[in-house]
This record gives structure tokens, C-alpha cells and sequence, in this order.
């Protein structure tokens, strides 16, 4: 049995769309008519991609950095 981009079957479309009440939908859903199509999650690619390229010492510069000015020199000359 072939799904459609939403989880129907085309064969059985006449009988989904006939479906009005709760209790029919969950007997579609029970005989496996309907299914829930997977969550769609936030991609880790480009997090990794930026990872990787910090593991390699990029992504270092001033422009990068969130932390106190005076942060990275020695006390004795920080004003």
C-alpha cells in the first residue's frame, strides 16, 4: 500500500474523505488508513559544520568573541 505525501493511501481516499466523525478517523488510524507523519526537528548540520571549523581554531576573531574586553591579557597591563 503506497502513501501519499500526507500519510492517506490514493486507493482509499473516497473512503478517508467520507470519515466525519472522531470515532471514524481513530478506526482509519486504527486499521493503519491514516498515519502521523514524523516530527520535523531543528538540523544539527550547520551547528556541526561550525563545530568542527572551532575545533580547527577558526571562528576566533574579535567579532566572535562574548566575554569581558580586558579578557586574554595579563593583569598587569589590563586598565
Amino acid at each position: 500500500m503506497e502513501f501519499t505525501e500526507y500519510g492517506f493511501p490514493p486507493d482509499y481516499l473516497d473512503e478517508i474523505s467520507s470519515a466525519v466523525q472522531k470515532n471514524d478517523i481513530r478506526d482509519l488510524i486504527e486499521e493503519g488508513l491514516i498515519k502521523a507523519k514524523p516530527i520535523k526537528g531543528t538540523s544539527r548540520a550547520r551547528a556541526r559544520k561550525a563545530d568542527a571549523q572551532r575545533a580547527k581554531g577558526r571562528r576566533k576573531g574579535q567579532g566572535s568573541r562574548r566575554e569581558a574586553p580586558t579578557r586574554g591579557t595579563p593583569r598587569s597591563t589590563a586598565g
